[in-house]
């Protein structure tokens, strides 16, 4: 039960990572960041704002989905000590329903 539920979330964050494109969103951030810095960028400071806030919306995607794979990493660690009698069921399911939570939070 503990390992369907641990491979859910898996193939739900997989699909989420196809779905948002997160792979090329972090090639978008990393040259948009680049765009910050060329000289003039701040010349105009209300078109500079709003390149800023929809970059960091993207970098806030990044983060969130960053955040569900921490949380599934820290899972199967957590599942692999229970599955060898060193950890417990309680701690595998509040980690599980911590990645849960974090996922559905991407997912909105």
């Amino acid at each position: 039960l503990l390992t369907d539920r641990y491979k859910d979330l898996m193939e739900r964050l997989g699909a989420l990572r196809g779905i948002f494109d997160i792979d090329a969103k972090r090639i978008e951030v990393q040259n948009e960041e680049e765009k910050t810095l060329a000289p003039g960028f701040w010349d105009d400071p209300i078109t500079a704002q709003e390149f800023m806030k929809k970059l960091k919306s993207k970098k806030n995607w990044i983060t969130q989905f960053e955040e569900g794979v921490q949380l599934l990493g820290d899972a199967e660690v957590l599942l692999e000590f229970y599955e060898a009698d060193e950890g417990s069921e309680k701690e595998v399911e509040k980690q599980l329903d911590k990645t849960k939570a974090a996922i559905e939070k991407f997912d909105e």
